[in-house]
């Protein structure tokens, strides 16, 4: 976890009113967004998990999440998936369990902080019980971090925006094969094994893959095919490509 990232999650956690989680967060997932309830109350698992850490990660499996909120397999699945598409968690692939190959390691799940949702508790009213109010700094740190576009996740469509203007390269010509490879990387980035934990930005992910697709030694990412069999380029990328 980031400095950062540290930094946001210790700031909605101590400066907001709970019910177990801040109230600001519960407002923003009901208010704010289209997830299920469903969707929200395996969100609010993660955050518990996550704070216990103290990293704002955790690796739970589904059948764990299933039996703790008495919600199904496919709910958690679905749950992950919205989450994922609402910036809200980034999912991290473990690998094959050493002890068992055949099996699939307990995937990390990671805590993201959308700009939506700091421009959300920047504007949401503090604890009004604490002894010593925020300094003045301190209320405006939330106001900041919205501001801050490195605060926004990488999403399916910007991976592939940055992938393929690397490699064409002022170029304005968009080949099929450019194409699938920039989904290809966008998955890897966002699902596989070039997550930020593994090379400490995107952009690093990025400059490694375009380096291995220049050299004819890229190749489709391992388990792509099998989690997200039906994953094609963003639809809006011919929109936003030129």
């Amino acid at each position: 976890m980031t400095t950062r990232e540290a930094q946001i999650a210790q700031f909605i956690d101590r400066h907001y009113e709970y019910r177990n989680t801040p109230i600001a967060l519960e407002n923003y997932l009901h208010n704010e967004t289209n997830l299920s309830s469903s969707a929200i109350r395996v969100f609010l698992e993660y955050w518990r998990l996550g704070k216990m850490q103290d990293s704002w990660e955790c690796a739970i499996s589904a059948e764990s999440l299933q039996e703790r909120l008495g919600i199904s397999r496919s709910s958690v699945e679905r749950a992950n998936r919205a989450l994922v598409e609402a910036s809200l968690i980034r999912r991290i692939n473990n690998g094959k369990s050493s002890l068992d190959p055949f099996r699939q390691r307990v995937s990390t799940t990671k805590i993201l902080f959308p700009k939506a949702l700091l421009q959300y508790v920047s504007s949401y009213r503090y604890r009004s019980d604490l002894k010593h109010p925020p300094k003045d700094d301190l209320l405006g740190f939330a106001k900041a971090l919205a501001d801050d576009p490195s605060a926004t996740p990488l999403s399916q469509l910007s991976i592939e925006l940055k992938v393929i203007k690397r490699v064409l390269n002022g170029s304005q010509h968009l080949t099929p094969d450019v194409e699938k490879f920039a989904a290809q990387v966008s998955w890897s980035i966002l699902h596989g094994d070039m997550t930020e934990d593994a090379y400490g930005s995107p952009e690093k992910a990025i400059n490694t893959a375009v380096g291995l697709f220049r050299s004819k030694q890229w190749g489709e990412p391992r388990g792509m095919r099998e989690r997200h069999p039906s994953w094609a380029p963003s639809p809006d990328l011919n929109i936003h490509m030129f």
